[in-house]
């Protein structure tokens, strides 16, 4: 479908929301998730489906820029978060340090989901990552990793069904653990990372439009949307409360349930608007081919190539 980018200024109906489906080819996600040293983490990464985030957390969602024409003639409907599929992610030791710990994060989207023109030459770099990372996955994955120690210590790699990004600001999160949390990062725009969860049941995405449904159906009508999901500046006090948690067991699986609630006013400011822009281009870039990213991704690949092929010797 065809994409516009919300412009200022624009009017826009925050009452329906475009939710790409599940199996759309040409939706996607940073070629790095800078770790910078601000403790209030403005604009980075959360993963939400982790061992260290299990518990409560609520935040404002914030639709990104992108706007997609549904119907042709119509304004583009504004998007709640955007669907990365079958992209390679992890982490990998970074070739310009000489510090073995230091790594740099992997993302390859696939070739079909760039909305730029690709060379040819810049399609074969891509799927000649991705076909590496296939190969890497199967020595770092669960069952591998213990039997290939140096190189699970080199790479970390996935490629998820599905990974769903979505920009918000973080208002509270409640550890089961250690119970309210991380206040350094409370009051500021972040991008809500949602990578687990089985599709159709109880990933974000599935969780989200239910309680959007759920709400629609009690309600009548969609009109409150608007007050949940909006990118305009000034007073909120309209949340998404997100509980994530894990099954007992050897494989732990995590559980996600999602419910949109009503809160003590807070602020959202024009500059946590500009936080959150364009999601094509912050995650998964597919605006652009980066080749200064790719080459580098190369040289970390190769690296962990040589250590495979030195292992067979």
């Amino acid at each position: 479908m065809e994409q516009t980018l919300l412009s200022e200024n624009e009017e826009m109906d925050y009452t329906t929301f475009y939710a790409p489906p599940a199996d759309a080819s040409k939706k996607s996600g940073d070629n790095g998730d800078k770790k910078e040293k601000d403790p209030t983490r403005t604009g980075q990464v959360i993963d939400m489906m982790n061992s260290h985030n299990l518990g409560t957390t609520l935040f404002c969602l914030i639709p990104d820029k992108i706007l997609t024409v549904v119907e042709p003639g119509k304004p583009g409907v504004p998007r709640l978060y955007r669907k990365v599929q079958y992209g390679y992610a992890g982490r990998v030791q970074d070739p310009d340090s000489e510090n073995s710990k230091m790594k740099m994060n992997i993302q390859i989207p696939r070739v079909q989901d760039f909305t730029c023109e690709l060379t040819q030459e810049q399609k074969s770099i891509i799927n000649h990552l991705r076909d590496q990372a296939k190969n890497f996955k199967e020595f770092v994955n669960y069952k591998n990793k213990k039997k290939f120690p140096s190189i699970a210590e080199m790479i970390s790699v996935d490629n998820p069904q599905q990974i769903l990004y979505c920009y918000g600001r973080l208002n509270k999160f409640i550890s089961v653990d250690k119970g309210e949390t991380k206040k350094e990062e409370a009051g500021h725009v972040r991008i809500f990372k949602f990578a687990k969860g089985e599709l159709g049941k109880n990933d974000f995405a599935t969780a989200l439009n239910a309680a959007i449904s759920n709400k629609i159906n009690a309600l009548g009508s969609s009109t409150w949307m608007k007050n949940y999901f909006n990118r305009e500046a000034g007073q909120h006090d309209k949340v998404v409360s997100v509980k994530v948690d894990q099954s007992e067991g050897k494989i732990k699986k995590y559980v996600l349930t999602v419910s949109l609630e009503e809160t003590a006013p807070f602020e959202i400011t024009a500059e946590d608007l500009e936080v959150a822009g364009n999601l094509n281009s912050r995650v998964f870039d597919i605006t652009k081919f980066d080749e200064k990213y790719y080459e580098k991704l190369g040289r970390a690949f190769d690296a962990v190539q040589s250590k495979i092929d030195s292992l067979s010797k």
